[in-house]
């Protein structure tokens, strides 16, 4: 999935935020519960199949705008560059978590 010189395939790109995605459980709660909502007791087996596709679909739109961005970003910004940014969204995520803690926390004196 890597061409030479370490750099990524469209291929590979596209497999890992097809697997990122897969690996969401919060992906999986929202189809869940979407998928609850589309079925009824009266419903054809069209309805289901139909939402399925469309899910489909639009995931795979998803992952093609994503993989094409990053393909592309990687391209302008560089090595150095892409490097700077994943050490500055791993703060941003490192700070985010820190946030959720410190507000559970909080949360537990309240009672």
């Amino acid at each position: 999935m890597a061409l030479a010189g370490g750099r990524a395939s469209a291929r590979g790109a596209y497999l890992r935020f097809v697997g990122l995605t897969a690996v969401n459980p919060l992906t999986l709660v929202y189809f869940v519960a979407l998928g609850g909502a589309v079925v009824s007791p009266g419903d054809t087996w069209g309805v289901p199949v139909a939402f399925v596709a469309a899910g489909g679909l639009a995931s795979l739109a998803w992952q093609l705008v994503l993989a094409t961005s990053g393909a592309v970003s990687r391209r302008a910004v560089g090595a150095r560059g892409v490097r700077w940014i994943g050490a500055a969204a791993s703060a941003v995520v490192v700070a985010l978590g820190i946030g959720v803690l410190v507000s559970g926390v909080g949360g537990f004196g309240a009672g």
